[in-house]
């Protein structure tokens, strides 16, 4: 938390929209930095279903574009249409391959 306060290593998001309110603070305990990630990660996708997909940011979800949910993943559109482009290619290929080889004998 101190890293957010601070502005060390903040993401666009944070630097860009400073926060408004501390909402939520957890002590841990001792753990490794992935496990409080993780923690983290969490509990920004319960704030973003109570307080809206957009209105949120934290953890591995800090684009400033808006974000979609898509097959229950959030993602940003244009990491949306990279994943459609990379669909459609290997269903083309799958359909290559299957005309190829098993259509054409």
């Amino acid at each position: 938390m101190r890293e957010h306060l601070e502005g060390i290593r903040v993401a666009y998001w944070t630097a860009k929209h400073k926060p408004i309110e501390i909402i939520h603070t957890e002590d841990l305990g001792i753990i490794d930095k992935l496990r409080a990630e993780k923690r983290e990660n969490r509990m920004v996708r319960a704030l973003m279903k109570q307080r809206g997909l957009n209105n949120v940011r934290g953890g591995d979800l800090t684009s400033v574009e808006p974000y979609i949910v898509r097959f229950g993943y959030i993602c940003d559109k244009e990491r949306w249409d990279t994943i459609m482009a990379i669909i459609m290619l290997i269903m083309v290929i799958a359909y290559l391959v299957v005309d190829k080889y098993l259509l054409r004998q």
